[in-house]
């Protein structure tokens, strides 16, 4: 694999942090399925070495100005990737199927320096979660009537390559109950339905005045949604 060098744009970087090098990736995988009647089974194990890393660094430029708060690609030393996918679905009666899935994650960026910090990397990557998981019911009844429940479980992840604040675990539950005749659709669903409060993102600077002390802002992910669609299909 292979990502592209580039230049960051920003007025108010460095010149010597404008450029940045291509990243060389080399990914072994292998993986395994099978397929019946009532099952499907699929394993997949990766490794993956990382040259002249890319990474997403964040720098306030003035310490009394905000404003010069921003992100821009820069190049770590090396790092590897390695992981476990496993999905599973079973069809436990003819038309009650429940499938799972699960990923294990193993991320490792090198130490190494830039002009914002001394040391940085030698520890995981940013967005990078250890353990994720997803356990789904679905129903889909020959009259029409379909239902589906869903639960995800996401570890904990650093949220920038920059600093070592890191977003907590979060489990969410998603669900759906609809009707079908023909070529039309109708349901309803929601989305985090126990409308849990969970971080996506966090921005790590000095803010507020006298001393811009650093602090996590974080960006929460989405509320409780509720919904309903409908849809036809035309041939």
């Amino acid at each position: 694999g292979y990502r592209a060098g580039g230049v960051n744009q920003h007025p108010r970087l460095d010149a010597q942090n404008r450029p940045y090098n291509p990243e060389h990736l080399l990914n072994f995988e292998v993986g395994y399925r099978t397929i019946s009647a009532r099952s499907t089974t699929s394993l997949t194990v990766f490794h993956a070495m990382r040259s002249d890393q890319q990474v997403s660094l964040s720098s306030q430029q003035d310490p009394g100005d905000p404003n010069s708060f921003f992100y821009f690609t820069a190049n770590a030393a090396g790092g590897r990737v390695s992981g476990i996918e496993v999905e599973r679905s079973y069809l436990i009666a003819p038309s009650l199927r429940i499938s799972t899935a699960m990923g294990l994650l193993r991320t490792h960026v090198d130490a190494y320096t830039s002009s914002t910090a001394d040391s940085l990397g030698n520890r995981a990557a940013a967005h990078a979660p250890h353990n994720t998981r997803r356990y789904a019911v679905d129903y889909a009844g020959k009259g029409g009537l379909f239902a589906g429940l869903e639960y995800t479980s996401t570890d904990r992840f650093y949220h920038s390559d920059s600093h070592d604040q890191q977003a907590d675990a979060h489990r969410l539950v998603h669900g759906r109950l609809g009707y079908r005749h023909g070529p039309y659709t109708v349901a309803i669903w929601g989305r985090n339905l126990l409308d849990k409060r969970y971080t996506v993102r966090g921005f790590f600077f000095g803010l507020a005045p006298p001393d811009y002390t650093e602090t996590l802002y974080k960006s929460y992910g989405e509320p409780r949604q509720l919904g309903l669609s409908l849809s036809a299909a035309f041939q």
